[in-house]
């Protein structure tokens, strides 16, 4: 009995021990471990709330691009529109905004209150531009144009190497536009860039445009600035005469008779397939490329015509062997053959190859000159390059030495092209040409026979005499301009450095590194070797003036389109100067890609082009524009 006690008091004892134990455990981590399951479940509930709120986020997203989709839907916005870094810019200031219960502001507030305030800020962010205006200088560029009420407008963009500044635009209603009206609108922009800083003015080929600026050089105040008629229209006049000339130069009819007849054939073909629903659908069948209609006001319209025919070669020849073609031509039997024949005719094909051959320099030219860019100190070479480039192809394609051998068709061209050249050059051409200082280095000069330092060329030394003595008109100054010239044109200061980075360096780059030694030359160069050569710019501007003023804003005033396009075209210059305009998701946010056959991935200058455009628009875009509504060159 007393060991069955024993045993039971042994283990009531290790049951005492146990609890004692239990009780021993402390009271802190009991509270931590009911933290720990808190904390679980609270963790838990907040990886449902996450759960839920990115639900309904994405349901939010999804709800704002549907009302996005239905805004431009509604509008007929282009999706490019999507792309613009300001677009961007108002939908991120909306959604990271505390302001509750913001209501968009009215169409009203919008055309005027805001519309000023813009106008105002863009003012001020363009003035860091045209600090360097002091230094390099600015070409006052003008063009005139009717817009869609018929209105008389004239334009103004201030060109420097910062890009072409839209400035105003004005209302020629009711004024008669000759060479005094338009000097004193000339005056008026001169003093509002500043006298100094005005190197020339660049219009077209008018006469009463001629005539104004060589009534503003009369004057002594304004004899430093110049009147240069724009490149392209007299590349582009050159190019007509040759390939429509004059029924009153026989002798021009008889030897270019032949490309009047091709450009003849080149519209009936376009004309006929384009107006046949039947041929159009077989032409369609076989290409890819649209057939083009080209306003004649477009620059080298006979040359972009016949480029893209020759590039649909393929598809043309299919068309006309097509089993289709056979059935159809009955409806107009007539005028199918004719296409037909033209079409497989190697005669004729090798008509369109020499043309586009003879005329490819032209077309070089004017693509070249066309872009925007410092252009003036090149003009005088590109000329004289353009020149013996046609005169080459010409003869080798008649069979005839250079040397020895006379090409009437070449001398009929050449005079055609020397005459628009003595029309169009100026002697501010030779000037900037002399201050190049490629044109003195080993390389230019090996390059091609009979080249010679402009120094020594009696053309230009004329006339860089003629241009000096305009700009200074102080003796004692142009002295000093002389000596400097002499000490830069004989490289007697230049050190081994700068007559090797002559023939490397850009023209301006050069004078930054190595014109110290000619302080008043230096600063000559800047000026002169900075400016453009054409009034593509303004060109440019008549297309974004039409797109804003169109027959859905007929009823906007001058004023309002004035300065809407003031607003649109300064801020497209900002944007492109900004490095997000070349990359990233804004890429060219200027430039339709369905209004265009672009390719935004590869490499491309398309702002900077015109000619390319012309090619590049779809049909559609054209035959819409009236002969009536074409303003013909002067």
């Amino acid at each position: 009995m007393k060991q069955i006690k024993k045993e039971h008091d042994a283990a009531e004892t290790n049951k005492s021990s146990a609890k004692s134990s239990e009780l021993s455990v402390p009271l802190y981590a009991i509270e931590e471990g009911e933290d720990a399951s808190k904390k679980r479940k609270m963790n838990m509930a907040s990886r449902d709330t996450k759960k839920l709120e990115q639900v309904f986020k994405t349901m939010g997203r999804a709800e704002m691009d549907r009302r996005i989709g239905r805004f431009f839907f509604a509008s007929s916005l282009p999706f490019n529109i999507a792309r613009s870094p300001y677009w961007k810019d108002v939908v991120t200031g909306l959604a990271n905004c505390s302001l509750s219960g913001y209501v968009p502001l009215s169409s009203e507030k919008l055309r005027t209150i805001i519309l000023a305030e813009e106008k105002a800020n863009i003012e001020k962010l363009l003035e860091k531009k045209k600090f360097s205006w002091r230094q390099y200088g600015v070409s006052i560029v003008s063009d005139g144009w009717t817009d869609i009420q018929r209105r008389p407008l004239i334009n103004f963009i201030a060109y420097s190497p910062d890009g072409p500044i839209f400035l105003k635009c004005v209302d020629a209603s009711g004024e008669y536009k000759d060479a005094e009206y338009l000097k004193g609108l000339f005056i008026e922009v001169i003093k509002e860039v500043g006298e100094d800083n005005v190197v020339q003015i660049i219009t077209d080929n008018a006469p009463a445009c001629q005539r104004a600026g060589m009534n503003l050089a009369s004057n002594p105040k304004y004899s430093h600035i110049f009147w240069t008629p724009c490149v392209a229209h007299s590349i582009n006049q050159a190019l007509k005469s040759i390939c429509n000339p004059s029924k009153d130069d026989t002798n021009a009819g008889i030897l270019c008779s032949w490309i009047e007849e091709l450009e003849h054939d080149v519209r009936n073909i376009r004309n006929f397939v384009v107006n046949h629903n039947n041929a159009l659908a077989i032409f369609n069948r076989h290409s890819d490329l649209k057939l083009l209609k080209v306003a004649e006001t477009r620059f080298a319209s006979i040359i972009v015509m016949i480029k893209r025919i020759k590039r649909v070669k393929h598809a043309l020849t299919l068309m006309v062997t097509d089993n289709d073609w056979e059935f159809y031509r009955s409806d107009d039997i007539v005028k199918a053959q004719q296409i037909k024949k033209c079409i497989l005719e190697d005669e004729w094909w090798d008509k369109i190859s020499y043309c586009l051959q003879f005329t490819e320099p032209i077309w070089q030219m004017l693509r070249e000159v066309d872009k925007e860019g410092p252009m003036l100190h090149r003009v005088y070479d590109m000329w004289d390059n353009m020149i013996e480039k046609i005169q080459n192809i010409i003869f080798r394609q008649e069979k005839k030495n250079v040397a020895l051998d006379d090409s009437e068709f070449f001398d009929r061209v050449h005079k055609i092209l020397v005459r628009r050249w003595i029309r169009s050059n100026n002697p501010l051409h030779c000037m900037a040409h002399s201050l190049n200082s490629k044109y003195y280095g080993q390389t230019w000069l090996a390059g091609g026979t009979g080249r010679v330092p402009p120094n020594r060329d009696p053309e230009i030394s004329k006339n860089r005499e003629i241009c000096l003595g305009r700009l200074y008109s102080d003796y004692d100054r142009l002295k000093i301009i002389n000596s400097e010239f002499a000490s830069f044109s004989g490289g007697r200061s230049d050190s081994v450095q700068a007559a090797m980075a002559r023939d490397e360096e850009d023209p301006v780059n050069w004078w930054l590194c190595f014109g110290a030694a000619t302080p008043n030359l230096q600063q000559l160069a800047f000026k002169l070797l900075s400016q453009p050569a054409t009034s593509s710019c303004c060109e440019r501007n008549w297309s974004t003036y039409s797109q804003i003023h169109n027959i859905k804003r007929n009823k906007l005033t001058s004023k309002r389109a004035e300065d809407l396009v003031y607003v649109h075209s300064n801020l497209r210059l900002l944007s492109r100067t900004s490095d997000a305009y070349s990359s990233g998701s804004s890429k060219y946010w200027d430039v339709n890609p369905e209004d265009i056959d672009v390719d935004l991935e590869g490499e491309h200058d398309l702002h900077a082009l015109n000619l390319d455009l012309t090619e590049l628009v779809a049909p559609s875009n054209l035959d819409d524009v009236t002969e009536e509504n074409e303003i013909q060159e002067s």
